[in-house]
């Protein structure tokens, strides 16, 4: 939603936090019908925001945002959250095969 991008809102100004697509992100959400319930959203660090964050989980929805190091808090804390997360795809007990194997 860029000006003077092909298809893009020429009312969208460039400047101030607030005068970019942030906010009209926000409406976009708010306005979804009837809800978000059981939808994740995925935005780019832009949208990285406590408000865009709030208007989703608001409208029964998940999220997955992008995060630079411009946020250097919210980055060392995500990176210690990590850490202690479990794997997403745990290792699986190996199963008996019947593969070949390779003799030297």
């Amino acid at each position: 939603m860029n000006a003077g991008a092909p298809g893009g809102d020429s009312r969208i100004h460039r400047g101030a936090k607030d005068d970019c697509e942030m906010p009209d992100a926000r409406r976009l959400i708010d306005a979804v019908q009837p809800s978000l319930a059981g939808a994740i959203l995925t935005a780019d660090s832009l949208h990285c925001q406590k408000k865009t964050a709030r208007v989703i989980v608001g409208r029964g929805g998940d999220y997955i945002l992008g995060l630079t190091e411009n946020q250097p808090n919210l980055r060392a804390e995500a990176a210690r959250l990590l850490q202690q997360a479990p794997p997403l795809c745990p290792p699986q007990p190996k199963k008996p095969t019947d593969a070949l194997t390779c003799a030297s």
